[in-house]
């Protein structure tokens, strides 16, 4: 299972948005569309095995499920118009408990770490973020969850709790136990990659929790400098590497 989280800074959180207008007077939903419309669609079918989270505002949470998505169509405005159909039941969704909205789209009071706190679990979060490496150099995680912001940057809050979710890796694996109180960047008897010395995420013996990875960008050279490798998790761990 493949996730995504897009991250929608400026999307409209009621349905009063014209379908007319995405890029502008919605709140640049049409990015989000296009994320969900990329995710899904195949020549002549829907990848099942992928769920899209639209972070609304932070406040409200639309989200699309392969396995019993119906009425997709690949164009940005049917896909918006599924979102505001979503945000006109917005009332019905008590708590934490999603509403469907329509087959295969729910709506969920959750925010960003509301949302990070329900999926995190279920795989390993990864960052794309175009100061990264390029995706081709890094193989990816069994059952990620990838996490993207739309035409804005992360905020620091939303990096910090990026962070706190996973393990956030820089160059290496953190193999730490749940309660290790935290690596202090020496050769410890009981690291794996403090003994192994392995510098690559494929000689690692662990794939860890979750990797801060990202998309090269077309306008930037591949980057294959590496840091030195570490097993510490640092606040600035969540712009080392991306996927």
């Amino acid at each position: 299972m493949r996730q995504f989280v897009v991250i929608g800074h400026d999307a409209p959180t009621t349905p009063e948005f014209s379908l007319d207008d995405l890029a502008g007077g919605a709140g640049r939903v049409d990015v989000l569309c296009r994320c969900v419309t990329s995710a899904f669609f195949l020549s002549h079918a829907i990848r099942a095995d992928v769920r899209v989270h639209l972070v609304l505002a932070d406040e409200y949470t639309v989200s699309f499920d392969g396995n019993t998505l119906r009425r997709l169509n690949p164009d940005e405005r049917s896909t918006a118009a599924l979102v505001r159909n979503a945000l006109e039941e917005r009332e019905e969704a008590i708590g934490q408990i999603p509403v469907e909205t329509s087959p295969g789209v729910s709506l969920t009071r959750h925010g960003f770490g509301g949302l990070l706190d329900s999926v995190s679990g279920e795989g390993a979060v990864v960052q794309l973020h175009e100061d990264g490496e390029p995706a081709g150099d890094v193989a990816p995680p069994n059952d990620p969850i990838f996490v993207l912001s739309d035409h804005r940057d992360f905020t620091a809050a939303e990096q910090e709790r990026e962070t706190a979710t996973g393990e956030a890796v820089d160059d290496g694996t953190d193999t730490r136990p749940p309660d290790d109180p935290g690596c202090t960047r020496q050769r410890r008897d009981g690291c794996p990659l403090c003994q192994s010395g392995s510098d690559t995420i494929a000689n690692a013996p662990d794939p860890g929790r979750a990797r801060n990875l990202a998309t090269q960008t077309t306008s930037r050279a591949p980057t294959t400098t590496r840091r030195a490798p570490r097993c510490a998790t640092r606040p600035s761990a969540a712009r080392g590497r991306h996927w």
